[in-house]
């Protein structure tokens, strides 16, 4: 997983999944969950781009939540 921060907002790019499920989630600090970034079943997931506006979270710390039907995988997001 890549981020990349561009002004207002922010690209998640994920790539090479072995996967049919993938979930994107973004929750914060305390584990509440801020936004469904994406969520889908389907055969080519190879190649997955989701754009999330800066403006409309708080500044503090976020996790983004990935999950897939094989593993899951967390990084940290800092919004100043």
């Amino acid at each position: 997983m890549f981020l990349l921060c561009i002004y207002g907002q922010f690209n998640i790019k994920i790539t090479d999944i072995d996967s049919k499920y993938l979930s994107v989630q973004l929750v914060d600090i305390t584990g509440k969950l801020v936004k469904n970034l994406f969520e889908e079943t389907q055969n080519d997931l190879s190649n997955v781009e989701i754009m999330v506006q800066k403006s409309n979270l708080a500044a503090g710390v976020y996790f983004i939540v990935t999950n897939t039907d094989k593993n899951s995988l967390t990084k940290k997001l800092i919004i100043e």
